[in-house]
C-alpha cells in the first residue's frame, strides 16, 4: 500500500488534508438507533444520537446537517443512564459506519498508515483528543483500529450493511 504525506497542522490535526477524520466531516451514515433507521449527515449527529432515549429526538438530531447545532441538541437530549461507559463503544460504532459506507473516506482513512493520528485540539478535550499536550485521544484511537482493520485484512467496506450494535432489540430490523 502507498504511504500519503500529509501536511500536519499539530494544533488541530484533523483539518486541513486530515479534515476528513473529523467528525464533523460532511458524509452520509446510515445507522439504527433505538430499533429504527436513520440517515446522518455526519458522524456527530449520529454519535450525538446515541445518547437518546427518545426516538422523536434521534430524528430530529438526524435532520441537521450541521455539526454543531446536532452537538448542542445532544446537549438537550434525555441521555441514556449508561451513556459514560457506553460512549466510547458507540463511537467505534459510527466511525465504523462512516469509512465503512463510504468508500472514498475508507481509502483516505487506510492510506494515512503508519501516521499516528492525534485528535490534537484547543478546545480542552482530553477525553476524545489531546489538548495542551495532554489528552486519552479515544477518537484518534479508534481511527487507528479502523484502519488497521480494513488495512490488514484486505476488507473491502464497499457494500457493507449498516452495521447494528447490542442496545437494538431483537427482531427490529428485517435482517434479524
Amino acid at each position: 500500500m502507498k504511504r500519503t504525506d500529509y501536511e500536519i497542522n499539530p494544533e488541530q490535526m484533523f483539518s486541513g488534508q486530515l479534515s476528513f477524520l473529523a467528525n464533523d466531516y460532511p458524509c452520509r451514515i446510515q445507522m439504527s438507533v433505538l430499533g429504527h433507521s436513520y440517515f446522518f449527515q455526519n458522524a456527530e449527529a449520529a454519535f450525538q444520537a446515541g445518547k437518546c432515549l427518545n426516538p422523536m429526538q434521534v430524528a430530529q438530531i438526524a435532520q441537521t446537517a450541521d455539526p454543531s447545532e446536532a452537538r448542542q441538541m445532544g446537549k438537550r437530549v434525555t441521555v441514556r443512564s449508561d451513556w459514560e461507559t457506553y460512549r466510547v463503544a458507540w463511537m467505534k460504532q459510527v466511525l465504523k459506519c462512516k469509512f465503512t459506507q463510504n468508500d472514498l473516506l475508507m481509502r483516505k482513512l487506510t492510506s494515512t498508515y503508519p501516521l499516528p493520528l492525534s485528535n490534537t485540539n484547543l478546545t480542552g478535550d482530553t477525553f476524545w483528543g489531546i489538548s495542551s499536550g495532554s489528552g486519552k485521544n479515544h477518537l484518534g484511537r479508534i481511527l487507528m483500529e479502523i484502519r488497521e482493520e480494513y488495512r490488514e485484512h484486505g476488507i473491502d467496506p464497499v457494500g457493507l450493511d449498516v452495521l447494528q450494535f447490542d442496545h437494538m432489540p431483537d427482531g427490529a430490523f428485517p435482517w434479524d
